[in-house]
């Protein structure tokens, strides 16, 4: 029999700690409301990844390199 560790996480959005375990389908969170909660905060935007906004000119300078690379130039 194999000795697995048990994991203790807290739950990102309630700070509830609990059992990381692969069969939970709301993980890491505890509970499909916290997963809904952490859900909308991103889509409320109070939540951003940090960077540098992009000009306009840089944006469509990006997206024509990309279109090169996907045609094979």
């Amino acid at each position: 029999m194999i000795n697995k560790k048990e994991i203790i996480v807290s739950c990102p959005t309630c700070k509830k700690k609990l059992l990381y375990n692969p069969e939970s389908s709301y993980r890491p969170f505890c509970s499909p409301a916290c997963k809904d909660d952490d859900l909308i905060a991103w889509s409320d935007q109070e939540f951003k990844i940090k960077g540098q906004e992009m000009s306009d000119e840089d944006l469509q300078e990006e997206e024509r390199k990309q279109k090169r690379n996907q045609n094979g130039r």
